[in-house]
């Protein structure tokens, strides 16, 4: 052997052919063994490996445009963008045109803002501040809005009534006022020491007219802007003196005559009492009116006595006085007895509530005596009760204070507003 060193698959071949030994019987018969088959296949597998088969030649690889294609000259990589390149050059693109149409639409609002006058918006835009200053001035029309809602709605207050002659008759816009008793029973408001008229319409024109026996009267009016606004603007207060001036020097002196305590003498007067629907029952000082035969007496009644039953049921006569004691007068009830759903009146017949009727051919000049004032005066006092009237008054003084229930509810809203609307229309009552 030479010195050049052996192929690795020379020495597999020898190595295999000392080993076999064993003889391998072939399909005719015949005897081969089993080196020799193996010989033989290794000799062919030694063929191959020193023969390889001979392989194509392959032309270079070329790149254009970042892909290898073979046969084309080559190009110099290095020149080529990096990969991702053209995307932010895309992406800059992009970038650089959203900048420009929100310059452009900036511009044309800033534009718009100047050519419509409201420069002050480009300066708050330009100061950074617009935003809060759009949301100060939506906060103003806001609060504006509800304050026009507020001034819309109505507004309610009470008037509180005192002057002289205590007694005197008060109208409201040409309507007796009625207040309810605790009896249940309806009673005209008279002037007072202070006598409230409550849930009058600040916003309307009130009237109030003033009469009594002997006086002139006297009209007032009161305006929105005479009301005083009270604490926290739900409820208005306004104070009213009437004082009445006599009819004339005569009736004055007349009248402070009747007024003063003469325990000499009693005075005495007639009543007149009618009513709509006629036939209610009169019940004078708490006993039904009845005749000298004791039957009772029903409207259209006048009289100047009543006839009492005594303990023993005999019938005793009392005259109608006239000089019942200071803010103690006669109590006078009517009522339409077979009609539950009419309401029922009463009210106080003071000394200062009666109408001095001169008698004919009377000599007033001798008033600064102490002339008897029977000897003077013809005392009268007339009630015209119509309970039609007074009923249709309750039912519409009740749809009013539901209606302002219903409108503080909707304004305070919850249990809170209902309890400040429900002490706001308290009815008026004593």
């Amino acid at each position: 052997m030479s010195d050049k060193t052996k192929d690795p698959s020379e020495d597999e071949i020898s190595a295999d052919v000392e080993e076999e030994s064993a003889t391998i019987s072939g399909e005719d018969g015949s005897v081969e063994s089993a080196s020799s088959k193996k010989v033989k296949s290794k000799v062919a597998a030694k063929k191959k490996v020193e023969k390889p088969a001979a392989t194509p030649e392959v032309e270079p690889l070329a790149a254009i445009d970042g892909i290898f294609h073979p046969g084309k000259p080559d190009i110099d990589v290095s020149t080529l963008p990096e990969v991702g390149a053209e995307y932010e050059v895309e992406q800059k693109s992009g970038t650089v045109k959203s900048v420009v149409f929100i310059g452009v639409v900036l511009a044309v609002l800033l534009g718009a803002m100047v050519v419509t006058g409201r420069t002050g918006d480009v300066v708050s835009v330009l100061q950074g501040n617009y935003l809060e200053k759009k949301i100060a001035e939506t906060r103003i029309q806001e609060e504006a809005h509800l304050k026009a809602q507020m001034d819309a709605l109505d507004k309610f207050g009470t008037l509180i009534l005192k002057g002289e002659p205590w007694d005197a008759l008060v109208r409201l816009n040409g309507q007796v006022q009625y207040g309810q008793t605790s009896t249940g029973e309806w009673r005209e408001l008279r002037l007072g020491a202070s006598t409230p008229f409550q849930n009058l319409k600040v916003k309307e024109l009130q009237k109030f007219e003033v009469s009594a026996a002997g006086h002139d009267p006297q009209t007032f009016e009161v305006t929105e802007g005479m009301w005083q606004e009270a604490a926290g603007g739900v409820d208005y207060r306004y104070e009213l003196t009437a004082s009445l001036s006599p009819a004339s020097e005569l009736a004055h002196q007349e009248y402070n005559l009747r007024m003063e305590a003469d325990l000499e003498n009693d005075y005495h007067g007639t009543v007149k009492i009618t009513s709509v629907p006629a036939g209610a029952k009169v019940i004078f000082n708490n006993n039904p009116l009845l005749d000298k035969d004791g039957n009772e007496l029903v409207t259209p009644v006048t009289f100047d006595r009543n006839f009492v039953r005594n303990e023993a049921g005999k019938l005793e006569e009392e005259l109608v006085r006239v000089d019942t004691p200071p803010d103690n007068g006669h109590k006078i009830q009517v009522q339409i007895a077979d009609d539950e759903a009419m309401p029922k009146y009463v009210t106080q017949l003071q000394r200062r509530m009666w109408t001095c009727e001169w008698k004919e051919g009377a000599d007033t000049s001798k008033l600064d005596s102490k002339l008897a004032l029977q000897e003077v005066c013809n005392y009268t006092w007339e009630l015209d009760m119509n309970f039609t009237e007074l009923k249709s008054y309750i039912e519409a003084r009740a749809a009013e204070e539901k209606r302002i229930l219903d409108q503080m509810k909707e304004l305070q809203g919850g249990s809170e507003g209902a309890e400040t609307a429900e002490g706001a229309v308290e009815g008026q009552k004593g």
